[in-house]
């Protein structure tokens, strides 16, 4: 490696999650399937995208992140899954570890929570206040946009008036011009992409239009 490389920063992406906490059981694994073939997509225009551009990373060290609460349903389909694709896994947690787990009722669920966690580069716990949920769960969905480059919605495409839901994240995100890719959970499952309030079919030249000016920024 040139001695310079060493001046250069490292090729960040990270990617966020909002989507529902229940999910029709037939369409967890689809659902999966789906969010797989995308962070795949993702990965490898970028890394197609990096050899491409003049050297302003450092080579090869590329990270690929999900930034995944971990709360049942989608977040934790998308972590899961972003583990499959090698990316890290960083878990902005709305209340501290020990209150959060009082969102989980059944055994297998606090399992699955320790075991995200123990697979985790990073864990932030945000200690809202355990009196007024939504607002923590608005807070957390919040600090996942503005640290994401790009929102997976895991969402059935309906507006309600939940602080922190679903529909209320991807709603902001869209107003802060992060690029969303929209996963319809009712079938067929229908995979968007909205930037600045624009929807267009999921298409892997419109994702690599995305990614370049990431890339090149």
């Amino acid at each position: 490696m040139d001695k310079n490389s060493f001046l250069l920063p490292t090729f960040a992406l990270n990617v966020g999650i909002t989507g529902h906490r229940t999910l029709p059981a037939n369409e967890v694994i689809n659902i999966e399937n789906i969010i797989i073939r995308i962070l795949e997509y993702i990965k490898n225009i970028s890394d197609k995208l990096l050899k491409e551009t003049p050297p302003n990373y450092s080579n090869p060290l590329h990270v690929y992140r999900m930034i995944s609460p971990i709360a049942e349903g989608a977040d934790r389909i998308a972590a899961n899954a972003a583990l499959k694709c090698n990316y890290k896994l960083f878990c902005p947690l709305p209340f501290r570890k020990s209150e959060y787990e009082k969102d989980f009722i059944a055994k297998q669920s606090k399992d699955e929570f320790h075991y995200l966690l123990s697979k985790a580069e990073s864990i932030l716990e945000i200690a809202g206040d355990s009196q007024n949920r939504n607002e923590a769960y608005l807070a957390v969905g919040e600090y996942i946009i503005q640290n994401s480059d790009i929102l997976l919605s895991v969402w059935d495409g309906k507006s309600d008036d939940n602080i922190g839901g679903t529909g209320d994240i991807t709603q902001k995100a869209i107003e802060q011009n992060i690029p969303v890719v929209w996963i319809n959970i009712i079938l067929p499952n229908e995979i968007r992409i909205i930037e600045r309030n624009q929807e267009f079919t999921f298409q892997e030249t419109k994702l690599k239009e995305i990614l370049s000016r990431h890339i090149i920024k």
